[in-house]
C-alpha cells in the first residue's frame, strides 16, 4: 500500500460554522498547504475531495 496526502472537503462552509476555526482560518489554510507541498517534494500524492453540487442545487 503507498501513502497519500488526502484533503477531504475544505471550503470556506467549513469554517463558516465556527466562529473558532474562522478566527484561525488563515493559519489552518496555510498549514495545509505546507503540508501539501512537503508530500508533493517527497513525490506522494496529494488528493483533494470535494463535494460540489450545481448552482441551482437540484443535485442536493
Amino acid at each position: 500500500m503507498k501513502p497519500a496526502f488526502v484533503v477531504i472537503d475544505m471550503n470556506i462552509d467549513f469554517f463558516e460554522e465556527s466562529p473558532a476555526l474562522m478566527e484561525r482560518k488563515d493559519f489552518l489554510v496555510k498549514n495545509i498547504n505546507d503540508l501539501a507541498a512537503y508530500f508533493r517534494d517527497k513525490k506522494i500524492p496529494v488528493i483533494w475531495i470535494r463535494q460540489e453540487f450545481k448552482a441551482d442545487l437540484s443535485d442536493v
